[in-house]
């Protein structure tokens, strides 16, 4: 099966807004991210959500973040952790985390990954979410630097399933690898890895109970019941830093649109990502597109009748 399936499945929610809706009816994205030097990768991710319809933005990071975020991103929020995270014992769950704990409790979908850093902050950041009751949460998109802790500390993916599993719901979780990030986290060679990707995919899915969306040239998509999906609608120029940045915030913003399940909309936006990047190489030639040009291009994908 191939992702461009869900586009025509969900052609109307993409093309039309809700007359009588609100900012809340298009959801409220948390997004964990944005280290020290990092900035961008968070700006990348929130600035995709909302080019992708999502209605509320709110990043938390570091206070230094605050004001370039801001600058770049007025429509979203900002929240500054506390500053008393730097001296809490190494191992530790962030005990100062009331700040944390409000961000992810106004929040109904969550992304935490883009420009985290491996650092012990972003290391209890990472236990907080493991550590937390997420089932009620409509996405929960792990990237980048979070996959990388995960791997590292050997976290397990499936808990944070655990208790949607217990209430018969389907996951929530989601998470977007690149094949050298799916290699830390299987143990598997990157070779073997584009080897067998469709297969790869789906069996960590399976033993994870998560989405995973495989990112390369051609990416796959593959859920814990055995659904998946291949994705071939991208573009070289694409092979650029931030890029995936871009697909987190798409995935979510997707997600809040069509308020289909975590797999469709993970397949969704992974298509339209890839369209939005043929869209933008077609104007900005192959070698000069931007990830934020990927972002902007979503606006010819969705949002227009006849398309």
């Amino acid at each position: 099966m191939y992702t461009d399936v869900f586009y025509e499945k969900y052609i109307q929610r993409l093309t039309e807004r809700d007359l009588n809706a609100s900012k809340g009816d298009y959801g409220r994205l948390l997004i964990i991210g944005g280290s020290f030097g990092m900035a961008g990768a968070a700006f990348l991710s929130g600035y995709a959500a909302f080019r992708s319809g999502m209605g509320m933005v709110c990043y938390y990071g570091p206070e230094e973040n605050r004001v370039i975020l801001q600058t770049l991103l007025p429509e979203a929020m900002y929240t500054s952790e506390s500053r008393s995270i730097q001296s809490v014992p190494t191992g530790s769950v962030v005990s100062c985390n009331e700040d944390l704990k409000a961000a992810v409790s106004w929040a109904d979908r969550i992304i935490c990954g883009p420009g985290l850093s491996k650092s012990e902050n972003a290391v209890e950041k990472v236990r907080y979410l493991f550590s937390i009751d997420l089932s009620d949460k409509k996405l929960v998109l792990l990237d980048a630097d979070c996959l990388n802790i995960i791997s590292d500390r050997r976290l397990p993916l499936k808990v944070l399933s655990e208790k949607r599993r217990n209430t018969g719901k389907e996951t929530n979780i989601v998470i977007t690898p690149h094949v050298g990030e799916m290699s830390r986290l299987t143990g598997k060679s990157i070779k073997d890895i584009k080897a067998s990707p469709s297969e790869t995919a789906l069996l960590f899915s399976e033993e994870n109970s998560c989405v995973t969306v495989l990112k390369d040239a051609i990416s796959f998509a593959a859920s814990p019941d055995g659904r998946i999906c291949e994705n071939n609608s991208g573009h070289p120029a694409m092979a650029k830093a931030g890029s995936g940045d871009v697909l987190t915030g798409i995935i979510a913003g997707i997600n809040a649109v069509v308020r289909a399940d975590a797999f469709e909309s993970a397949a969704l936006g992974d298509y339209i990502h890839g369209k939005a990047g043929k869209a933008a190489a077609a104007v900005k030639g192959a070698h000069s597109v931007l990830a934020r040009d990927i972002a902007d291009a979503v606006s010819g994908i969705i949002g227009h009748k006849g398309d």
